[in-house]
């Protein structure tokens, strides 16, 4: 299943790319993220935890990262 989504953000690039990367900070601006644990780099997988399903990881796959755009 592949994902995608878009939006218009008043930000450079650079640091919308930043936070998007920072994925253990997620709690901190998403009112829904427990936690993310893993690295965004090709290859890898993140677990996402949501405070909506306590303690259920969400795995998901990075298979294409797009620096910066």
């Amino acid at each position: 299943m592949k994902y995608e989504a878009s939006a218009v953000i008043q930000a450079s690039p650079a640091v919308v790319w930043a936070v998007l990367l920072d994925t253990r900070a997620y709690p901190e601006w998403d009112p829904f993220c427990d936690r993310n644990e893993g690295e965004v780099v090709p290859g890898a997988r993140i677990v996402a935890f949501s405070k909506l399903s306590p303690g259920r990881g969400s795995p998901v796959k990075v298979v294409e990262l797009a620096p910066e755009q």
